[in-house]
């Protein structure tokens, strides 16, 4: 009987081991952008997340999201859109799923012009492929990405780059291009 249970004790720390060194963590939850009818990612070039407007509103449903623990990082995030030259806060999003603008932010427009944006951002639109590469991790690969220069909420400069789809064997000797290392140094 002991010897069955250690067995099964070994067998047990064994099978956990080998899974959890493949699974990847949850994913902080993006902001996203929609350009057209293709959706996709929006990261300002320092780093992360695209700055919303702090209002008390805002910081009570910020701090409850991260109480939650709603994703590896928390929070809220924004969903933008480019239209017309400029971007625009269209709504929120959370683990949940999509919070109405007017929730959190009732004193602006909806949608609402992203004045108090500046600096350069990154757009990665239209996931067209996800490459699971060892050791199980998910390398999301998508068709466009844009850099674009921002002032004030307008758009002063953008570059747009198609992308191919690299094999893991690409991504693990870096001999595939992204524009992420093209123009920061460095894949996120």
């Amino acid at each position: 009987m002991t010897y069955t249970r250690s067995l099964l004790r070994t067998l047990v720390f064994a099978l956990t081991l080998g899974t959890s060194a493949i699974c990847p963590a949850t994913e902080p939850l993006p902001d996203t952008l929609t350009v057209g009818e293709h959706n996709g990612i929006f990261f300002p070039d320092e780093c992360c997340w695209v700055g919303l407007p702090q209002t008390e509103k805002f910081r009570a449903a910020y701090i409850k999201e991260f109480e939650n623990y709603c994703s590896a990082i928390g929070g809220i995030v924004g969903r933008f859109r480019l239209a017309e030259g400029k971007i625009w806060l269209i709504g929120l999003h959370n683990c949940d799923g999509d919070i109405p603008l007017e929730d959190i932010y009732p004193e602006l427009s909806n949608p609402a012009f992203a004045s108090w944006l500046n600096g350069v951002f990154f757009a990665k639109i239209n996931r067209n492929h996800t490459a699971w590469c060892p050791p199980g991790i998910p390398i999301h690969v998508y068709h466009t990405t844009l850099r674009l220069k921002i002032e004030n909420g307008v758009v002063t400069d953008m570059q747009r780059q198609e992308n191919d789809i690299p094999t893991c064997q690409d991504i693990e000797s870096r001999k595939a291009t992204f524009p992420y290392d093209q123009w920061r140094g460095s894949n996120p």
